[in-house]
């Protein structure tokens, strides 16, 4: 039975205002819950902080470049091959970068879809034991530097990527 508050407590005995009342909590239940969807897939940060000592995934990256720029990271993802030298403009200026491959890992968004990251190697790291499509833990400095779009057509560098140290 269906009740409406108006300072007493009265029964809705009528089956059109039953109708009205019960299609009013329904479509209020279906925005909710939509709302809440969206925060959660679209808004609410569920990756962790920098200085947290845990593994960040590509996702996080692609989706708070902000919130880990130049930043020690462990990133974990699959090994992607893929090469060589481009010429970024940005905003910062023009620099030279050396792509040594591409780190692969799901999307922190609904579907996780795979989004990819590239990487540069410092301080002599070897990555020739690596197989391709194998999953590691790669660990540097992220850096980012705005949203840039240079490349060759099939990838593209975003302006962001990782200056790989150590990979485990």
């Amino acid at each position: 039975m269906l009740f409406v508050i108006t300072g007493k407590m009265k029964k809705i005995t009528d089956t059109n205002q039953q109708i009205v009342v019960i299609v009013f909590v329904v479509v209020g239940l279906f925005v909710g819950f939509s709302l809440a969807f969206i925060y959660f897939v679209y808004y609410y940060d569920f990756c962790p902080n920098p200085g947290d000592n845990v593994p960040v995934s590509v996702g996080c990256l692609e989706r708070f470049p902000e919130k880990y720029s130049d930043e020690h990271v462990t990133v974990v993802g699959e090994f992607v091959t893929s090469g060589g030298q481009w010429i970024v403009q940005s905003n910062n200026g023009t620099y030279e970068v050396n792509i040594s491959g591409i780190i692969r890992g799901p999307s922190a968004s609904f579907g996780e879809v795979p989004v990819s990251i590239s990487f540069t190697l410092v301080n002599n790291t070897n990555i020739s034991a690596l197989i391709p499509g194998h999953e590691y833990r790669w660990i540097g400095v992220f850096r980012y530097t705005g949203e840039v779009f240079q490349g060759n057509g099939a990838s593209s560098i975003r302006g962001m990527l990782l200056e790989v140290s150590k990979v485990e």
